[in-house]
């Protein structure tokens, strides 16, 4: 477990559309990139052996 960088926010992205699917999600890179910087504990990125699992 780690938490979630800059460099994350298009899987991130991505992620959390396809967990949303159906309900009225509005995010996007500026709001993520926003959340990261002023609460860089606020995301927590699961990882094995250094790369995000498949999904």
């Amino acid at each position: 477990m780690r938490n979630g960088r800059l460099a994350d926010v298009d899987a991130l992205l991505s992620f959390w559309i396809e967990a949303a699917e159906g309900t009225d999600r509005h995010d996007d890179p500026a709001k993520v990139v926003a959340l990261i910087e002023r609460d860089p504990e606020a995301v927590l990125i699961a990882e094995i052996d250094g790369r995000r699992p498949a999904r």
